[in-house]
């Protein structure tokens, strides 16, 4: 949709005539645009509350270091890679790297790390309780969030499962309708009110095709949804498979979020977080979890 609209706005744009035509169509797109680059922007920027964008930026880990510093170099030897592959070349690059060179970026990210954790700190000493109730809000609003959006999720997964709704006897004629009259008319609407003045002046007969169509149709539909409520019901009946614990949820949004982590270093991190740190991923959802460590260890501080 984004290069169909950039398309017709360099037609409407370059073509005076088509301009002409177009006005509301050009402002449309433009206020399409506008909305898109800079009210949203805008918009998003705002709904993070101002002491969550003045907290100290989480530095890189060991493998984004090197990404940041080869990056570049292999993105102008390589022109013809995509961006997957790019990164995907990057990391095969830091796998190959001698032990010592490795410990040297894992030296600098530690000693990054340890000063952010002490910017942190003093971040969090400076939080007023207003704030640290907006981070707080900020924090649930995203959970509600994101509990809603996988509501959506479900629902529309259900729907796409379910079978097809059984369609009337207008709809039938509509159907026909249109496959033969369809270039008579160039409004949509013009069809629908032309299909319904001439389904209005037949008479029982002439409707009996179609009447017996839905028919056969709304037979279908009682079928196919008899075969879908079975299903269900048997999948309901299964006995539900053992939720992940939080730790393999940790595990695997730190490798997800985190390029170049592995397990190992997933499991590491997660022995040196604190108790209070775990609880709160606990409390909190674990799918936010990596925005919740950027108070570290004075995130207990901040939601207390």
């Amino acid at each position: 949709p984004g290069y169909k609209s950039l398309w017709r706005l360099s037609l409407i744009c370059f073509s005076p005539a088509m301009a002409a035509r177009c006005p509301l169509q050009l402002w449309r797109l433009t206020s399409w645009r506008i909305s898109s680059f800079g009210l949203m922007r805008s918009v998003a920027s705002a709904s993070v509350p101002g002491p969550l964008q003045r907290r100290p930026k989480k530095p890189p880990n060991a493998f984004l270091m090197f990404s940041e510093e080869y990056r570049g170099q292999l993105k102008e030897e390589n022109p013809d890679l995509s961006p997957k592959a790019l990164v995907s070349l990057v990391a095969e690059r830091y796998r190959n790297l001698d032990e010592s060179t490795k410990q040297s970026y894992a030296t600098q990210a530690q000693a990054m790390s340890e000063k952010w954790k002490q910017e942190v700190k003093s971040y969090a000493e400076t939080l007023t309780e207003d704030e640290k109730q907006q981070i707080q809000q900020y924090y649930h609003k995203r959970k509600e969030d994101a509990q809603k959006r996988q509501k959506r999720a479900e629902a529309r997964a259900q729907r796409a499962n379910m079978p097809a709704r059984n369609l009337s006897a207008f709809s039938f004629f509509i159907r026909e309708f249109v496959s033969v009259h369809r270039s008579e008319f160039s409004q949509p609407r013009e069809v629908m009110r032309a299909a319904a003045h001439e389904w209005n002046q037949l008479n029982d007969d002439e409707k009996k095709p179609f009447v017996d169509q839905a028919a056969a149709d709304k037979s279908r539909y009682k079928e196919e949804m008899e075969q879908y409520l079975s299903r269900k019901q048997e999948a309901t009946t299964q006995p539900a498979k053992r939720p992940a614990n939080v730790f393999a949820l940790f595990v695997k949004d730190s490798m997800s979020a985190q390029k170049g982590v592995t397990m190992q270093q997933a499991s590491e991190q997660w022995r040196k977080m604190s108790d209070a740190d775990k609880q709160v991923i606990v409390s909190y959802s674990i799918r936010f979890s990596f925005h919740l460590q950027s108070a570290c260890s004075s995130i207990n501080v901040i939601f207390s």
